[in-house]
C-alpha cells in the first residue's frame, strides 16, 4: 500500500483496494488470525521524522481496517522509519516504491468441526 511523499493518506487505487478487500476477507474467515501492519518511508527527513510517519501511515491503514469491520485487538502496528527499503531512495521511483504499509498475517487457528 502506497502513499505520497511526507503523508499518512493511503493512495487508493484499485489494486491497493483489492489486496485490502483480500486482507480483510481473510481476517473475516478467520478470527483468530492475528496480523501485523508495518510502516516505511523513504530515506528523505530525519529518522525520527520517518519513525514517527511510518507509524502515522501503519495507524491510517489501521483506521480503514477498523472502519471496514476488522477486530483492531487483533491487529498490531509496528514503525520501521527508513530502515528497510525495497528499492533505492537514490531516485524518486524508488522512494516511492518504500513509502508502504506492509500487512504480515502473523499466525491463525483453523478449526475443523466433526
Amino acid at each position: 500500500m502506497a502513499f505520497e511523499f511526507n503523508s499518512d493518506k493511503f493512495i487508493e487505487t484499485p489494486e491497493t483496494t483489492t489486496k485490502l478487500d483480500q486482507l480483510i476477507k481473510l481476517l473475516n474467515q478467520y478470527p483468530y488470525a492475528h496480523a501485523q501492519i508495518v510502516g516505511h518511508t523513504d530515506s528523505i527527513g530525519t529518522k525520527h521524522y520517518n519513525k514517527k510517519l511510518s507509524e502515522k501511515r501503519a495507524l491510517s491503514v489501521l483506521e480503514i481496517l477498523k472502519k471496514k469491520g476488522v477486530d483492531t485487538n487483533r491487529l498490531s502496528v509496528i514503525a520501521k522509519g527508513e530502515s528497510q527499503p525495497i528499492a533505492t531512495n537514490m531516485y524518486a521511483p524508488g522512494r516511492a516504491k518504500n513509502r508502504r504499509v506492509e500487512l504480515i498475517i502473523l499466525s491463525f487457528q483453523y478449526t475443523v468441526d466433526e
